[in-house]
């Protein structure tokens, strides 16, 4: 039976998964900052205890939380799909062998890269901020349930991306101000039209 529970968790909903959810998904936040909207800028978007609101979130976790968390990361850009979900299954084994110290390293790393990316962590990369790993110490369902439910309305309001590249955008923002800037308002003369 265990040997069946961990196929399930690590091959079966893991690939179930990637084609329902993950090979369908238009896009990503990787790179999109500027896209991103400001209420998911500065703090969490839910808090720690969301997951007494998401029963059938939690209930479905029992079967993919590793494609789940791997879904996290993939959205936020921080590891491809297949990587996450090799994380996180090593994750989850830690945590069933009674290792759950070493195992909550891994997921609160990333948990403080999650962090950076939205610009409330401390802007170091691949550091584990203190409060992240004790966080996936005492309750790690409550942090994988917080951080997708950020990471998904997040992706949920995000504009389409342009397929403009960002700094071609800013300039053309630019040069739309000066164009304003320059231009006369109608009604006015000019000097040289009294003459």
């Amino acid at each position: 039976p265990i040997a069946g529970y961990l196929f399930v968790l690590g091959i079966g909903a893991p690939w179930l998964y990637w084609v329902l959810r993950i090979r369908v998904r238009k896009y990503r936040l990787m790179g999109r900052f500027d896209d991103v909207a400001e209420e998911f800028k500065g703090g969490w978007a839910y808090n720690v205890c969301t997951w007494m609101q998401e029963r059938a979130l939690c209930c479905a976790l029992i079967c993919c939380l590793p494609a789940r968390m791997a879904d996290t990361w993939d959205s936020v850009g921080l590891v491809p799909y297949w990587e996450g979900v090799r994380r996180a299954f090593c994750c989850c084994l830690l945590y069933l062998s009674g290792c759950g110290i070493c195992g909550a390293f891994i997921p609160g790393g990333h948990r403080s890269d999650i962090r950076d990316f939205f610009g409330f962590g401390d802007k170091v990369k691949g550091n584990v901020e203190l409060s992240d790993y004790c966080c996936y110490l005492c309750c790690p369902i409550c942090c994988v349930i917080q951080e997708a439910k950020h990471v998904d309305a997040a992706l949920e309001v995000l504009p389409p991306p342009s397929r403009i590249p960002w700094h071609m955008r800013q300039e053309a923002a630019e040069e739309e101000e000066a164009e304003d800037v320059l231009e006369e308002p109608p009604g006015l003369l000019m000097m040289g039209d009294l003459i």
